[in-house]
């Protein structure tokens, strides 16, 4: 027997083995590449505020198939793109206010709903302009919103269509006799009786006051500094009795004039029709 035999056979499984692994590695190699590429755009994306871009790309690098290092890493960016991803919820109406669902909507010239349903839209954050069409309703609506980083559900609707003739209604007719309206029963009582209240009480605060004045001086004349306690206690009083009357005839002045107004008559009305019984 050869005594080579068993050391070619050995090199022969080496080269074997090498060969096998550096196949295996060059099927893996694009594979990871692609990986990391896609990392790098998911993030280069999202600084850019690129949202809706960079999870597709994050997408591609969470997949089992990439390196679980760069799996990780990309589902964390992923869950964070996700989380500052804006969405709106579209909704329309006719002219009558009732809602209508079947609007299309463009955005930037891309279709984001053939109809309304209600669900969120995510979009982009930023200053969004969108355009409503509903078939032969009339012309397209165009509106334009700002959304911001992680603000979620944003309601955005429009009005579409013109509003629906109205049914005739019979107008009120144009020639029906006028009256004056007369003051009534409280609006010539309330404004007299404050009147006569308001005068009463001046008149009573007047004469009062220039008594007081009258028996001020006379006090002062005889006794002076020396006059008995219970006079002046009495000028006192007759001067708060004075000053009391005073103060509701100033009230009952201004609320006489205030409800001559109040309870004015409003002018001109037409007279009511008189119905007329057929037997």
């Amino acid at each position: 027997m050869n005594a080579r035999a068993p050391l070619r056979s050995l090199v022969f499984g080496v080269a074997l083995g090498i060969s096998l692994g550096a196949a295996s590695l060059a099927h893996a190699a694009p594979q990871t590449v692609a990986c990391i590429t896609a990392f790098d755009d998911g993030q280069r994306l999202r600084a850019e505020h690129h949202l809706l871009a960079a999870r597709e790309r994050l997408l591609v690098c969470a997949r089992t198939e990439c390196p679980s290092e760069i799996r990780s890493d990309c589902a964390n960016v992923l869950r964070e793109v996700d989380l500052a991803t804006p969405s709106i919820v579209l909704g329309a109406s006719d002219g009558d206010g009732h809602d209508v669902t079947d609007v299309h909507v463009d955005l930037g010239g891309r279709r984001i709903a053939e109809q309304l349903d209600g669900r969120a839209v995510s979009v982009d954050p930023g200053k969004l302009v969108l355009r409503f069409a509903r078939g032969a309703s009339g012309p397209p609506v165009t509106v334009e919103v700002l959304v911001g980083e992680g603000e979620k559900n944003r309601a955005v609707r429009t009005v579409l269509g013109a509003r629906s003739a109205l049914p005739n209604v019979p107008k009120a007719p144009s020639n029906l006799p006028l009256h004056e309206e007369k003051r009534s029963f409280i609006g010539w009582a309330a404004p007299i009786g404050f009147a006569v209240v308001g005068a009463g009480a001046l008149t009573f605060a007047g004469i009062t006051r220039l008594r007081l004045g009258d028996d001020a001086d006379r006090l002062q004349a005889s006794c002076g500094t020396k006059c008995d306690p219970s006079e002046r206690d009495r000028l006192h009083d007759d001067l708060a009795v004075a000053n009391v009357s005073l103060a509701i005839g100033i009230t009952s002045v201004v609320l006489s004039a205030a409800s001559w107004f109040l309870f004015a008559p409003h002018g001109k009305s037409a007279a009511p029709p008189q119905s007329a019984l057929a037997w």
